[in-house]
């Protein structure tokens, strides 16, 4: 599990509620009157004259955005239509099979329609676009329940953790945190929990990698009296632990193909059956997922299945490794002094400049952890009140001052390269891709890899 990192709320958190516009392009009256009573609600402008499609989408001077159904936006691109550059950013309802189907590559929300849900997926799509999104405003207080339990940073990739945590906080959809280890996976995923309406709740974390195979179904589930030999009394599983709170499937890409499926099964039906019982249990839970791995790599592999990966990857928060925020390093020591120097006895009030240069230019594999059981060695090591070069137990050939792989250049050329075309267009999304000569949508899956937050470019050129 990671529990390592540190955090310190962000007061940039919050995005201007300035009204966009939106069209619904929505076969289904009914339908379409749901969505604009909550969008309406909620402060968006919802064009009078959005009815049943036409035969081709608004113009970007009529929208900002379009909702459009699977049916309609199948009928746009046989005739073509809903290619061109000046046609607005899409969001399609559809149902799961129609997602299976591959045919929906734009950002989507499945159906039974979920308000809470919608509203996310609607500002997600326009902060894609530069456009204004609205909801995020009330978000902007990211709480934590101890000092511990913070994430520390200023450094740009932070910023945009602190947002995405806001921004996901408060909605109810499935999360997917992806990092490597000891990045802060469950750190983060605490952070959503007690941020969110179900704070007061439980909160229970599994690492789905260390459950037994003939274990996992009694661990989630629990079992009744006499299912089995020691059976001797009634046990609840993980999810009807975590009634009305949060669970965190942590690695779950490492769950076998049957725990897999029953997993499915519960993220689908809301209920469990526990080993040996006849009837189900409703649970109200809700569920965030946590990988080491990427999992579209996990979905190509066949390690993962595609219906499990399309119900846990509606929201993914990507965690930057230690290496790529060195600018941090400062304030994750400062923090780690205060509790090691206390708890070993010893009167160690910093580190040196040599020491810091040494811990700025280190790799981190291990990322914070790591960090943090270098620090806890250190400061039994320091003989003063300042940690030096000597007392740092890190390996000699693994520091930054050695040549670069071609991976992690590429990756620092791609971030520096995203943030100077957003530096040019002023934090305009849509701009920034065309001066990169992208397709929008692939620009900002680079920005999001990159941890690149769009909403501090535009804070610099004074843009509210």
């Amino acid at each position: 599990m990671d529990t390592t990192l540190v955090s310190e709320p962000s007061a940039a958190l919050a995005v201007a509620p300035r009204s966009a516009r939106l069209a619904l392009i929505l076969s289904d009256p009914e339908e379409r009157e749901r969505c604009r009573r909550v969008l309406s609600e909620a402060g968006y402008q919802v064009g009078a004259d959005a009815g049943v499609g036409p035969d081709r989408p608004p113009a970007r001077e009529q929208a900002d955005l379009i909702v459009v159904d699977y049916a309609n936006l199948r009928r746009w691109r046989r005739s073509g239509t809903c290619e061109a550059s000046e046609a607005p950013p899409l969001l399609v309802l559809a149902d799961y099979p129609e997602v299976e189907s591959a045919s929906v590559s734009d950002p989507y929300v499945l159906r039974p329609l979920q308000p809470r849900e919608l509203l996310l997926q609607v500002g997600l799509a326009l902060q894609r676009s530069g456009a204004p999104a609205l909801g995020a405003a009330d978000l902007a207080g990211v709480r934590f329940r101890r000092k511990s339990d913070r994430l520390i940073g200023r450094s740009p990739a932070i910023a945009s953790l602190y947002d995405r945590i806001a921004l996901v906080a408060r909605s109810e959809v499935p999360v997917l945190i992806q990092g490597e280890s000891g990045t802060g996976k469950e750190l983060v995923a605490r952070a959503i929990h007690w941020t969110s309406e179900r704070a007061e709740r439980p909160f229970v974390a599994v690492n789905c990698g260390s459950i037994p195979e003939p274990l996992l179904e009694d661990e989630l589930f629990g079992h009744v009296r006499g299912a089995f030999t020691d059976a001797r009394a009634e046990r609840a599983g993980i999810f009807e632990q975590a009634q009305g709170g949060t669970v965190l499937l942590d690695e779950v890409t490492e769950l076998p193909p049957s725990g897999q499926v029953k997993l499915l099964r519960v993220l689908q039906e809301r209920e469990v059956r526990r080993v040996g019982g006849t009837h189900a249990i409703p649970v109200d839970v809700r569920v965030l997922a946590a990988s080491n791995r990427n999992l579209q790599d996990a979905l190509r592999e066949g390690s993962v299945r595609e219906d499990l990966y399309y119900r846990l990857n509606v929201f993914t928060i990507s965690l930057p490794p230690l290496r790529e925020r060195a600018d941090d390093i400062p304030l994750l020591a400062a923090h780690f002094l205060t509790q090691f120097a206390p708890e070993s006895g010893r009167r160690v009030r910093g580190v040196s400049q040599a020491a810091m240069d040494r811990l700025q230019a280190y790799r981190w594999p291990g990322n914070v952890r790591e960090l943090e059981n270098v620090l806890r060695q250190a400061v039994l090591l320091c003989r003063g009140e300042e940690i030096q070069e000597g007392d740092l137990a890190l390996p000699e050939d693994s520091t930054g001052s050695a040549f670069p792989t071609f991976r992690d250049a590429k990756k620092r050329f791609e971030r520096d390269y995203i943030r100077q075309a957003m530096e040019r267009a002023g934090g305009n999304v849509t701009r920034a891709a065309l001066l990169a000569g992208k397709d929008r949508k692939d620009f900002y899956d680079l920005m999001r890899r990159h941890t690149v937050n769009p909403q501090l470019f535009r804070q610099r050129r004074g843009v509210r």
